[in-house]
């Protein structure tokens, strides 16, 4: 990619690779910038740390906070299980 977080070229070049819709998936990051590129992108973020970030501080949608990647099990299975 040319272009880095928090533009979403390197989300959409993966998302087209792997041949997903926007609506399949669901970005975890640590940062402003990644929540900002999920943004950008249109999906879903996860934020993933021990503190919240400022939402009104930073141009971002944070969908879940998580603390500890076990959590990201459950948030697969309660929203993307057939």
């Amino acid at each position: 990619v040319k272009k880095m977080k928090p533009d979403p070229e390197g989300i959409d070049k993966i998302l087209e690779k792997i041949a997903v819709t926007k609506e399949e998936v669901f970005f975890v990051g640590d940062s402003w910038v990644d929540g900002a590129a999920a943004k950008n992108a249109n999906i879903r973020f996860v934020l993933f740390r021990e503190t919240i970030l400022d939402a009104e501080k930073y141009p971002i949608k944070i969908w879940k906070h998580i603390r500890s990647l076990n959590a990201l099990l459950s948030i697969v299975e309660n929203n993307f299980s057939d």
